[in-house]
């Protein structure tokens, strides 16, 4: 049965009455939902607060959620993450290939690392996680201004097909005089790339009742864009864009600007902000590219459409083969495209602890400052202060104060609140699986063994693993989804740099019927744990590999080597075939028919002996050689040693002499001053002596001229001087 082919009226009129039933609307019970998630991840108030009372508000959500994010992580963050499979057995050498590139266009040309955050923590806490994965047509990039380089540069310029040279200005010739240019460049590659995008929550809508996003009868994503550029991936829309630019943003009620989900995560930066005073060069449209299930041609045959618009101006309409849109939901439900999330099983827990953590407060500051109760009010006044209970109130009531003076000291109930507490704990661990054990903390004696620890944490992580099993199914699709992108939009060879190394990737080259598998780690697994299972099975593979030899069905040299470059990756090297090179192809079929032929086996034997016969040749060299420089070693150290002590002897007798010829000239010294002192000692005597004598010898010759005078006056005829004449 045929029809005539849609036309866009109809088209139009059926994707607004399918966009307004989607599930995710937001205006929707879900979107509510995904609403109160994010507020209880924010700490944001409940709404039933009482000023004056405590209003904390318990984080569980944001606990869980962050405690659970590492360990998923983890699972996806492994070299050997995904592994690609083809039907045909000669395609089995390129399948490593591919998969480090499908790995390079996630990480590499998009920022893989934060799509796959973002895809979780959608998932955990709003029930889905969302990632879109599309081809961008090339597009001219920015232009860039390049200063003072080279005449080969420009020329390389010229000669490249990616390169317009906008503006191009000659520079003065520089003291060596050599000629620069400063150059405007705009680059348009020559071919697209993959886009890897996480789609927000409030961007996503899917038709009510589907079973998953490949079967289901509609999904859209809405996202805004700029007109700008808008008009130039689709240059024959470009004056409708330009009439509905405006409407689309002002006139719609639904814009995600007033979706509830984009305002709760943007609560603290909540700026009005009027799209309309951008101007015309800043102004955005909501685009909307939708997947619907319809006969637009009329053949008879419902095939899938992706539709791109703004508004009623519809830019794409094509046939397609799977939608572009890749969803999960952490706690699946059968039968239903969004399953629950990890916030939606201790929602009710934290609005309990919330009011008992509100109530246990209050109770605490009441119990702390009791209310006072006097003389002198009004009874009708008494009861509206009663109800207030405010902390540390003075009441006013009737009668004399000397009888009424009182304080109210509030009973402290915090010994049913902490059980209560307890409970909520308990219960909070059940729902989620994130336990106490899993986060480090210490529960009396039960982790005090490391079998201990390892039971708890593997029974922790179970749930944990449970969703990461889900999540590496939308992983999967993701890599599968990139996997036909680069089949049929990448027509030329491409190279990029694996550990270091060029590779040159051509699609075109490629297995049909590829297939992506997702390989996670385990999440309470440890670095220590894996290099100690790898330990054990590069022994096992020694033990076969020796026994059976390398023609054995079991394990070959190629696969050894794998193991040991996994150790060495595992330990925190990039790149292990720095240790351990990879095998060459065939070898494992060369070494096991030189191991089945008599005649090569004989030649190994006996190339064998040879090989140990020169071993053991030059490890007697070897060791001679080694005797020989320890022996000379030796003779160097005793003359050296020798020597030092002959030195040290010539020294002490150098230095034995000066001393004993300071002691002889010292003694000289002393010696020469004494005979000096001797000297002037006798000289000093003998002028004594000489003076006595010379006196004596004057007392002598006085007295003989006294007793001569007195010989003379005694007449005796004489007279000093001479004898008198008479």
């Amino acid at each position: 049965m045929t029809s005539q082919p849609m036309d866009e009226r109809r088209l139009l009129a059926i994707l607004r009455e399918e966009e307004a039933d989607a599930s995710t609307y937001y205006q929707s019970d879900l979107a509510q939902a995904q609403t109160e998630a994010m507020e209880r991840y924010f700490g944001e108030p409940y709404g039933n607060e009482i000023e004056g009372h405590p209003a904390v508000v318990s984080q569980d959500v944001a606990d869980t959620i962050n405690w659970m994010m590492p360990a998923l992580m983890r699972m996806f963050l492994t070299d050997d993450l995904i592994a690609v499979e083809s039907p045909n057995d000669a395609a089995n050498d390129q399948e490593q290939e591919i998969a480090d590139y499908l790995q390079h266009v996630f990480r590499r040309d998009n920022d893989g690392d934060s799509v796959l955050h973002d895809f979780l923590f959608d998932g955990l806490l709003t029930r889905i996680g969302v990632v879109h994965v599309g081809y961008e047509e090339p597009h001219a990039q920015t232009p860039k201004i390049y200063q003072k380089v080279t005449g080969a540069r420009v020329e390389q310029f010229i000669k490249s097909p990616e390169y317009e040279i906008l503006e191009a200005e000659e520079n003065e010739p520089d003291e060596f005089g050599v000629i620069t240019y400063d150059v405007k460049t705009q680059r348009t590659p020559a071919c697209g790339r993959i886009l890897v995008e996480s789609v927000a929550p409030e961007e996503f809508a899917i038709a009510t009742r589907s079973k998953s996003i490949d079967d289901a009868d509609y999904v859209r994503r809405k996202q805004e864009v700029y007109t700008a550029d808008l008009a130039r991936m689709f240059p024959d829309s470009a004056d409708e864009l330009a009439a509905v630019s405006g409407a689309a943003i002002d006139d719609q009620v639904d814009d995600l600007d007033s979706d509830a989900r984009r305002q709760t995560r943007f609560e603290d930066e909540n700026i009005e902000f009027d799209s309309t005073e951008t101007g015309p060069e800043r102004s955005k449209s909501d685009l909307l590219t939708e997947w619907v299930r319809i006969d637009y041609d009329g053949d008879g045959i419902v095939e899938l459409r992706q539709i791109k618009r703004v508004g009623n101006t519809i830019l794409e309409n094509v046939q397609v083969d799977k939608c572009g849109l890749i969803e999960w939901s952490p706690i699946r439900i059968s039968h239903r495209a969004i399953g629950q999330s990890v916030a939606d099983q201790i929602l009710e827990l934290t609005k309990i602890r919330t009011d008992l953590m509100r109530f246990l407060l209050l109770n605490l500051e009441q119990t702390l400052s009791p209310r006072t109760f006097v003389g002198g009010g009004q009874d009708e006044d008494v009861i509206d202060q009663l109800l207030d209970r405010s902390v540390g109130d003075v009441i006013q009531i009737t009668g004399s104060p000397r009888d009424v003076v009182f304080e109210s000291v509030t009973p402290d109930v915090s010994g049913a609140i902490y059980p209560a507490l307890q409970y909520t704990d308990q219960r909070t661990e059940q729902a989620s699986g994130v336990m106490r054990h899993a986060q480090g903390h210490r529960d009396q004696g039960v982790t005090d063994t490391a079998a201990g620890i390892r039971q708890l944490s593997a029974a922790a992580n179970s749930r944990i693993e449970l969703i990461g099993r889900w999540a590496a199914k939308g992983v999967e699709r993701i890599f599968q989804h990139i996997l036909e992108q680069v089949a049929s939009y990448q027509d030329q060879p491409r190279i990029i740099r694996v550990n270091g190394k060029p590779l040159e990737i051509n699609p075109q080259a490629w297995a049909e019927d590829l297939t992506v598998k997702i390989h996670v780690g385990v999440a309470a697994e440890t670095r220590e744990e894996r290099l100690q299972k790898l330990s054990m099975i590069a022994s096992k593979q020694e033990q076969i590999y020796q026994y059976l030899g390398s023609g054995n069905p079991v394990v070959g040299l190629s696969e050894y080597v794998q193991t040991l470059q996994d150790i060495a990756r595992e330990g925190g090297f990039k790149n292990p075939e720095r240790f351990f090179k990879s095998i060459p192809p065939g070898m494992d079929e060369q070494l096991a028919q030189q191991q089945q032929d008599p005649k090569t086996a004989e030649a190994a034997a006996k190339m064998q002996l040879e090989q140990q016969k020169a071993m053991a040749d030059a490890e007697l060299a070897q060791a001679k050689l080694q005797f020989e420089t320890q022996a000379r070693a030796m003779e160097m150290q005793f003359k050296e040693n020798m020597a030092a002590r002959q030195a040290e002897t010539d020294q002490a007798l150098q230095q034995m002499k000066l001393q004993n010829d300071l002691a002889l000239q010292q003694a000289k010294l002393a010696s020469e001053r004494e005979i000096a002192e001797l000297r002037l000692q006798s000289e000093r005597e003998i002028a004594e002596l000489r003076m006595m004598q010379e006196r004596e010898l004057a007392e002598q010759r006085a007295n003989d001229e006294m007793s001569l005078a007195a010989m003379n006056g005694s007449g005796d005829g004489f007279r000093p001087g001479g004898e008198l004449h008479k």
